[in-house]
């Protein structure tokens, strides 16, 4: 009996898709994610290049490539994907940050020369593009300190609630905000207009639910999956994290602030949210996969481990693109606490 539920826990995440080339695009990229779990970078080069030939590389894959061709010294594949980086608007200084400056040092003089030559790919609408960055800077305005979000509240939220009127009547116009359309955040992996869609959601009566938009656009290939899943859960004005990644977490209107002093005081901000764990049930995790595997996504079980090597190798993003959303699973002591629940259920 527990062979058989292991086996329903198990299945290939492949096996809902209706999309043959992002089907085989998704399975090639598991692969290569395993791969790199396993430190066999040279297999997962390949599997990256083999899936760049059933769909073009999302940001976050370009990455991870580049990332993998500079551990196993393969130059030019390098360079090639840091080549789609650059054509869709990453700042050069993303490479020199962080991990990745450590990964990229010994060819940062190549990369910096390649940032100078490559030139935006064709198929990026400028103008959409510079609307939607305008829109991002003017949500960061009042962002910048805990003060200030609560004493332009009110403002802020107008903000969120005017930059998702007008990010959908830019959908409607142009279409989904996708990697060759609009092109990755200038500091970041992932869509350029996350930041709009997710705030929207904070606080009572949000403008727009995204949600139904961003699945589709994952169904249809212009979304990356890993980071879709987090948008689809965050822009659902509901903040329920429980569809692909077991997290729930709730809005809290009222949260306690602890002072300097040690006391505590109530504040009220829209832009609080309390994560709490449940223990989780062998449902849970069948309904979770079920769902994973409508998107093409792996299993949870596979995920977790990707996020276990992620967490002590922090070059790679084997998770959503988006660094503020962590990985998908909420902070690190969330994914311990569930990682122990899940091995208690399933006994893997």
């Amino acid at each position: 009996m527990k062979s058989a539920l292991l086996f329903i826990l198990i299945l290939p995440f492949f096996v809902h898709a209706n999309n043959p080339s992002l089907k085989q695009y998704y399975q090639l990229i598991h692969h290569a994610e395993m791969s790199i779990v396993k430190n066999d970078y040279g297999a997962a080069l390949k599997y990256y290049r083999d899936a760049g030939k059933h769909h073009y590389l999302f940001s976050v894959d370009l990455h991870n490539a580049a990332v993998v061709a500079a551990k196993a010294k393969v130059t030019k594949d390098l360079l090639f994907f840091c080549k789609g980086l650059f054509e869709r608007g990453l700042e050069v200084s993303y490479l020199n940050s962080g991990e990745d400056s450590l990964v990229f040092a010994p060819y940062q003089k190549q990369i910096l020369s390649l940032s100078q030559q490559v030139p935006m790919l064709k198929s990026i609408n400028r103008k959409y593009r510079d609307e939607i960055l305008d829109m991002v800077r003017r949500d960061q305005q009042f962002l910048k300190s805990t003060q200030m979000r609560k004493q332009y509240a009110d403002t802020i939220k107008k903000i969120f609630d005017a930059n998702a009127k007008r990010l959908l009547e830019l959908i409607d116009q142009y279409g989904y905000p996708s990697d060759e359309l609009t092109g990755i955040p200038l500091g970041g992996l992932g869509c350029v207009a996350h930041v709009i869609m997710m705030h929207q959601a904070f606080g009572s009566n949000p403008v727009y639910d995204f949600s139904d938009l961003v699945k589709q656009a994952v169904l249809q290939g212009k979304q990356d999956n890993r980071t879709g899943s987090v948008l689809y859960e965050a822009t659902s004005g509901v903040r329920n994290y429980n569809q692909f990644s077991l997290i729930r977490g709730r809005y809290d209107s009222a949260v306690q602030i602890q002072r300097a002093d040690g006391s505590y005081v109530q504040e009220t901000n829209t832009l609080y949210t309390h994560w709490g764990i449940e223990s989780i049930k062998m449902e849970d995790i069948q309904q979770c996969n079920q769902r994973r595997a409508e998107w093409y996504m792996d299993t949870i079980q596979d995920a977790f481990k990707k996020f276990m090597y992620n967490s002590e190798n922090k070059a790679f993003i084997l998770g959503n693109a988006n660094a503020g959303l962590t990985i998908g699973f909420g902070n690190y002591k969330d994914f311990l606490h569930m990682k122990n629940n899940l091995q208690a259920v399933t006994g893997l």
